[in-house]
């Protein structure tokens, strides 16, 4: 996976099972507004949302899935928006971010 690290939203082959296994999101676990992940149900995630996933506090929490021979490119509307819908900044103004989601 490393030669694909930075290409934001490309699909090559990872998904993830939810297991519903975080007490406050039994039957969906939303990473953002991007990601609302169903428990029990197989999702496609493009290259850094995988690692945000595995290789966080969410990996116990997770089935990790990978298929290297299929590269599907990129997910719809993945790396080309912000997943938040705003954000509260320390003084307690919002703003809305700007960048790309993973």
């Amino acid at each position: 996976m490393d030669s694909v690290e930075g290409i934001s939203g490309l699909q090559a082959g990872e998904e993830v099972n939810y297991r519903g296994s975080i007490p406050q999101q039994p039957h969906r676990f939303d990473l953002d507004s991007h990601h609302a992940i169903e428990t029990g149900k197989v999702f496609p995630v493009c290259v850094n949302t995988f690692r945000m996933l595995q290789q966080t506090r969410f990996a116990p929490h997770f089935t990790f899935i990978v298929d290297h021979e299929n590269h599907f490119g990129l997910l719809e509307g993945c790396g080309s928006t912000i997943p938040f819908h705003s954000a509260t900044s320390t003084n307690g103004g919002s703003f809305t971010p700007e960048g790309t989601c993973c």
